[in-house]
């Protein structure tokens, strides 16, 4: 999965999570059987576009790595980024999946915007 591919759905999975989200706080129903599958896509979208990095930069993580990935992305990924990146360009990257982070938090916001009371 390309860079902007993840970065269309990532946004878009964002939006849709904060969307039910607000939907189940306004009605005060747990609408498990959407937050779960969303959770997963979230968590494969990530896992999609670290394989296809890692492959593309020859970088072998083992399975932790990608376990991690999976479990522990927010502590994960800068990690991978800063093993995977050449010695000038470790900086960028990790900050632009801080700042991407921070906009998926906004999108999920933005989602659940239309159902607060």
């Amino acid at each position: 999965m390309t860079l902007k591919r993840t970065l269309i759905v990532l946004a878009m999975l964002s939006l849709l999570s904060g969307c039910v989200s607000g939907y189940s706080g306004l009605h005060h129903k747990r609408l498990g059987m959407i937050e779960i599958p969303l959770t997963f896509a979230f968590m494969a979208v990530v896992y999609a576009w670290y394989r296809r990095d890692s492959i593309q930069r020859r970088f072998f993580g083992g399975t932790m790595m990608g376990g991690g990935v999976l479990a522990a992305m927010l502590l994960v990924m800068p990690i991978y980024l800063y093993c995977s990146r050449p010695e000038g360009e470790r900086v960028r990257p990790i900050m632009t999946f801080l700042g991407l982070m921070l906009l998926s938090m906004v999108l999920s916001t933005i989602g659940a915007l239309p159902f607060m009371q």
